[in-house]
């Protein structure tokens, strides 16, 4: 299943914002105005292979807001934009 909230206007994600939404394969959150996102607000999407963060105001990420998406290795890029792939999990930021 995918779940497109781009252009949602969405400007924070609280803890287990996506709980019992565990069959979500795909999460598309771009052009949005995301500014916070708490420790575990991804918890529960146990089935996401990729995850669009784009064209955000995100500036932190605490080490736990992707816990729940499983243990993958980390690629980090300094630039404007955040994207996650779950399958290699490399976000721009």
């Amino acid at each position: 299943m995918y779940l497109t909230l781009s252009g949602s206007q969405i400007k924070a994600l609280a803890p287990t914002t996506f709980a019992g939404l565990g069959s979500v394969q795909r999460l598309d959150l771009h052009d949005n105005q995301i500014s916070f996102v708490a420790p575990n607000a991804f918890a529960g999407l146990e089935s996401v292979m990729y995850l669009a963060l784009s064209d955000n105001q995100i500036k932190a990420l605490a080490p736990t807001t992707f816990a729940g998406l499983g243990s993958v290795p980390l690629c980090i890029k300094k630039q404007i934009h955040i994207y996650i792939y779950i399958l290699q999990f490399c976000f721009e930021v």
